[in-house]
């Protein structure tokens, strides 16, 4: 027999990987319940009406006239374009499946950027964070709405996978991407490029939130000064290019400009719009006032911000701009606080300074677990009825 030990998931982890596939589940199921309304209905009729697909207001090989008018008129995400293409043509059934996936993704994408995915021990602190999101963030705003999913959901968890094989650069399939010698090399290029612009197009507060926060990171370095760029693989090369075109493609779309520049009638003045959408960013912005009353407290900050903490810190700020012009209280602040918390739990470490008794975390993970999930449980008989 080997003296080679097997490797076996802990229970903080698997208990975290069940929440958040739980999570998952009934995210899925409470789409499946909830019949297409408002913008979903919307999107649903672009392709197809009761009497199936290629029966609605364009024909499948129209799509791309659609989205060019879409983008001259209304906006340039990717999200809507995938919500537009996805309702007209899958079952309803696979876009709740999916739009659930992402759900889980977006979870799990968090915890690993708080550095708490995969738990080793950390299965307390991952299931707090869950619980944060799970519920302090603004479900509740047209929640039921495929398209705040895409527009959501999604456009949280493509960004952040992007930057986890920006991480991940040169390893396995992914060391694939720039060499196109060969057929597979070029097609991997392609399809993470692809997939790159797409998540760069997904939602305009996402991306270039992340943009700023990424060119700062690169400035702190001195990668732009010192010829950072040519340093980098190619890999990355081709996936930072595609991201920041993708991010531009949607900036630049004549109806979001429109829409910034003219605008509907705001719910608030900007300062209470940011007051009640981005509670999380605030609490940021109060630390980081904080820490400049004191000597340890600014070189503690200066440390965080020259290092990779800091693109979040930056992200989470720029996204404030989005709240306040976007002007609608509650989804408006989605990004900067997801960026927001994932920078106070990078910046505090709560699982290195406090320690929990095994009982005590045990409890408190069982019991914020299940009340997540009991609650989307509770939504889904809602849904149903």
């Amino acid at each position: 027999m080997s003296g080679r030990q097997k490797s076996y998931i802990n229970i903080p982890t698997l208990w975290v990987l069940s929440v958040v596939a739980a999570l998952a589940v009934a995210w899925s199921v409470m789409y499946i319940f909830t019949l297409p309304m408002g913008d979903d209905l919307i999107y649903t009729s672009i392709l197809r009406r009761a009497d199936g697909i290629g029966t609605g207001a364009y024909a499948v090989w129209e799509f791309p006239r659609y989205w060019a008018r879409h983008w001259m008129y209304t906006n340039g995400r990717s999200a809507n374009l995938f919500a537009s293409l996805f309702m007209g043509i899958l079952p309803h059934w696979m876009v709740s499946v999916m739009c659930g996936l992402a759900v889980g993704a977006m979870y799990l994408f968090v915890l690993y950027f708080c550095r708490l995915f995969p738990c080793k021990g950390r299965g307390v602190a991952a299931t707090v964070v869950i619980a944060v999101i799970a519920f302090l963030f603004p479900w509740w705003d047209s929640f039921s709405l495929i398209d705040v999913n895409f527009n959501y959901v999604w456009a949280t968890a493509m960004p952040l996978a992007v930057l986890v094989m920006l991480r991940h650069d040169g390893r396995g399939w992914l060391g694939r991407v720039g060499s196109i010698s060969d057929r597979s090399g070029l097609i991997t290029t392609a399809c993470v490029a692809m997939f790159c612009l797409f998540a760069g197009m997904i939602h305009e507060a996402a991306t270039l939130s992340l943009c700023a926060g990424i060119v700062w990171t690169a400035w702190m370095r001195g990668d732009i000064s010192s010829g950072g760029w040519r340093r980098m693989s190619r890999q990355r090369r081709w996936m930072l290019v595609a991201f920041f075109a993708g991010a531009a493609v949607a900036a630049l779309s004549p109806g979001i400009i429109m829409r910034a520049v003219g605008g509907s009638a705001p719910d608030d003045v900007w300062w209470m719009v940011v007051l009640k959408s981005a509670p999380i960013t605030l609490i940021l912005l109060f630390v980081m006032l904080m820490s400049l009353m004191s000597h340890n407290g600014r070189e503690r900050l200066r440390r965080v911000m020259v290092s990779d903490r800091g693109m979040w810190v930056v992200s989470a700020i720029a996204g404030l701009a989005f709240v306040a012009v976007g002007g609608i209280v509650g989804r408006s602040g989605w990004f900067s606080q997801i960026f927001a918390l994932i920078a106070l739990w990078q910046w505090y470490d709560p699982v290195g300074r406090y320690r929990v008794s095994l009982v005590g975390g045990g409890l408190v993970a069982l019991s914020l677990g299940l009340s997540a999930v009991v609650q989307m449980v509770e939504v889904d008989r809602y849904s149903y009825i």
